[in-house]
Formats: structure tokens, sequence, C-alpha cells
């Protein structure tokens, strides 16, 4: 998982899931709707901090969060440096956002993100 993610997070890898997570959406949903509440589900995006199109390309590539020229964040990867994680930090909102909008002709992360609403939208609820 990235650094800029949150974490846990419902798929760690592609096609694989958080059983426990789902469990807990499915609670949620559910005491949502005792009080005629509803919610909706954001399955993916452009944001950098949550994964979403950038993660799924980066799988579709064969690659890992630590290639998603992310933008810069100032004071975050700084506080992350004792840590011994690097990442590409000095790309701008720009260059992310045109890096992560190639999810849209990748055929591959379009499949992986597919395969994640197909999973969410069939699996049984607890």
């Amino acid at each position: 998982s990235s650094l800029l993610q949150v974490v846990p997070t419902l798929q760690p890898s592609p096609g694989v899931f958080n059983e426990t997570l789902a469990r807990g959406l499915d609670l949620v949903l559910h005491e949502m709707g005792l009080r005629g509440m509803k919610a909706v589900l954001v399955l993916n995006n452009m944001w950098s901090w949550s994964g979403g199109f950038a993660q799924y390309l980066a799988w579709a590539r064969g690659e890992t969060w630590r290639r998603i020229p992310y933008p810069p964040a100032p004071g975050y990867w700084a506080q992350r440096a004792d840590e011994g994680r690097s990442a590409i930090t000095n790309a701008s909102w720009d260059d992310f956002q045109m890096w992560t909008s190639d999810f849209f002709e990748s055929r591959e992360a379009v499949a992986l993100a597919s395969a994640t609403v197909h999973w969410l939208a069939t699996r049984r609820n607890s």
C-alpha cells in the first residue's frame, strides 16, 4: 500500500480484498438504512491520497506505488524519511493528473477497477 493511501485499504493488492473492512461497510450501510439514511460510495477517483486510478494504473503496469508521480505534500515526505521509504515526489499536480489520466486508456487498469466493482456488487453481505 502507498504512503498516500487510506490505510487500511479495502484492496491491498489486485484481486485481494479485506473482508473485515467489507463487513464494516456492511454494518455502516445497515445502520444507515435503519435510520433512513442513504450513502454514496465513491469507488474510484483521481485523488493522490486514496489510491484510486493511479494505483490501478500502477498495478496494470506491473509497478508499485513508488512509481506514481506524486505531487508535493509539504512536510509529509520529510516526516517519513526515517522510515527509509521513497517515492517520486517532485512531480507537479499537473504531472500527477496527466499520469493518472492514462488510467482511461489502459484496458488492464479499467479491468482491475471493474473487477473491484463487481466484487463489491456481488458479494454476500454479512
